[in-house]
């Protein structure tokens, strides 16, 4: 009897030291026969098997009763994954599989659905053809580069075209009346680059010197873009200024490289199909633009 009592103290007095032994130093679970990290209650280590945590469905997870917050679970059905509850509700433990953001109004791939985010935290590639409706007040900042809105050359003169391009308004510009100097030229060759230019000069009397010059027996010669530069409609005003009384120019033509250029009259005999045209009037006149087929039209006086 006296060992037996002896025994029970023995296997009490061990139970009390490894209880205060646990709760100063934790619980290892090991193979390795390692203790317990200082700083972990539990401190579990393998290199062969994982911890399993509780796995059970969406059902069975919402039927467990007053569950604490910082409970973890693995939901099997539905949307699969980790699932903590925050105090109020089962939240799933985002990964880079499922990190999202929602769409705030904005519908991508013609559904409104999350959206994964890259591992830089971005939204991915996306196809402008997938992009069906853009909330743009949720844009709260940063700005588009222009070279992705579009395909041409955006600048102060160009506007973005509902196809995705940029063009030239038809219409006035700052640079919109181009002025050569025609004062001592023999004969007068000038060329327009700016295809926001709408009238262009040939002064006789060019910085304002109040004398008029005469342009007999001088060919005026001015170089245009092609057509297809311009807009459909645009009208081009071509003239000569400050001229000497009966100084009209030999003639005055325009080049238009690449480009037809017509009359617009039922004559056929005027019209031309060269990129080359002398205007009807030798000091000058009007053309019209029918750029998406690359042509230009004199018009008559």
């Amino acid at each position: 009897m006296k060992k037996t009592l002896l025994f029970i103290f023995f296997l009490i007095s061990l139970l009390v030291i490894t209880h205060r032994s646990v709760a100063q130093a934790g619980v290892a679970i090991n193979t390795d026969g390692s203790s317990a990290n200082a700083a972990a209650l539990l401190d579990v280590k393998s290199t062969t098997k994982g911890i399993l945590i509780p796995r059970m469905l969406n059902t069975e997870r919402n039927a467990i009763a007053s569950p604490v917050a910082g409970l973890l679970i693995y939901q099997t059905d539905g949307t699969a994954g980790f699932y903590y509850y925050s105090g109020s509700a089962w939240v799933l433990i985002q990964n880079s599989n499922n990190a999202n953001v929602t769409l705030q109004g904005n519908t991508f791939n013609g559904a409104s659905q999350l959206v994964q985010l890259n591992g830089s935290g971005a939204l991915p590639s996306l196809s402008g053809a997938n992009l069906t409706s853009l909330n743009a007040s949720n844009l709260s900042s940063g700005t588009v580069g222009t070279a992705r809105l579009g395909s041409g050359t955006a600048s102060s003169t160009t506007f973005l075209r509902g196809d995705g391009t940029w063009a030239t308004p038809s219409g006035g510009s700052s640079s919109g009346i181009q002025v050569f100097d025609g004062t001592t030229c023999n004969p007068c060759n000038f060329t327009v680059t700016d295809v926001n230019v709408r009238t262009v000069i040939v002064d006789g009397a060019f910085g304002g010197g109040g004398t008029s010059r005469s342009f007999t027996g001088i060919a005026i010669t001015i170089t245009l873009p092609s057509a297809s530069s311009y807009a459909d409609g645009a009208v081009l005003q071509l003239n000569v200024a400050n001229y000497s009384t009966g100084g009209i120019p030999a003639s005055f033509s325009i080049i238009s490289p690449g480009s037809t250029i017509g009359t617009a009259n039922n004559n056929s005999a005027n019209i031309s199909t060269a990129s080359a045209a002398t205007m009807g009037n030798s000091n000058g006149g009007r053309i019209a633009c029918y750029g998406s087929q690359n042509r230009w039209f004199r018009l008559l006086n």
